[in-house]
């Protein structure tokens, strides 16, 4: 029976089934007997619902694997979120070369502003940093992924360090509080809301 024939039938016999899905008829004897593929027990042998066979077809179909971004894309992404960080935060930004310090005022050497809080680049999007948050009943909740401060891109810097963790060095008593702020965040609303609630708190 040739394939047009097989197509114009609800039910199949095994050598039609096989002729439907490219198969021998010895594997696909195979495949019933050990119960891989949908059929029906009739006296006269198996037989196959054709509509079950293409759905049994459909399921095996490999998908292509999703297309990564590239490392310039993804890149250019984090630093549009940065920037969009920074301009909503509504402080001037002191860049640096792994974080930006976010500071009241501008201004040079002892005249410049007091760090209020910190973003830390990070290889899938942000990470906020605000000092002395550590054991503070009052930090805003948020559903953002919390961060060691270990893991801040600036961390490993000496100045830094002191002032994450809050050792009196750099005027910090408290260790400091980071978020994860991913890429994906894109508009959503509630999540920028929670963002600027965490920054409010780091003005006070």
């Amino acid at each position: 029976m040739n394939q047009e024939d097989t197509n114009q039938k609800d039910f199949l016999t095994l050598a039609e089934a096989a002729d439907y899905i490219r198969s021998s008829i010895d594997s696909l004897r195979g495949e019933v007997a050990n119960r891989r593929v949908p059929f029906i027990s009739r006296p006269n042998g198996p037989i196959f619902a054709r509509s079950s066979l293409k759905k049994f077809l459909l399921s095996k179909e490999n998908q292509p694997y999703p297309e990564e971004p590239s490392k310039d894309a993804a890149s250019e992404s984090r630093t549009t979120l940065l920037k969009r960080l920074v301009d909503h935060s509504g402080l001037i930004p002191d860049y640096k070369n792994k974080y930006v310090n976010l500071r009241t005022h501008r201004g040079r050497g002892r005249g410049r502003g007091r760090v209020l809080a910190q973003f830390h680049q990070n290889p899938c999007g942000v990470h906020l940093a605000i000092p002395e948050g550590s054991d503070d009943e009052a930090v805003p909740q948020s559903p953002l992924q919390p961060v060691d401060i270990e893991e801040l891109s600036g961390y490993s810097i000496g100045p830094e360090k002191s002032w994450l963790n809050g050792d009196g060095k750099r005027g910090t008593y408290r260790k400091a509080i980071a978020f994860h702020i991913p890429d994906s965040i894109g508009d959503d609303s509630d999540a920028w809301a929670h963002i600027m609630a965490l920054i409010e708190y780091a003005k006070k």
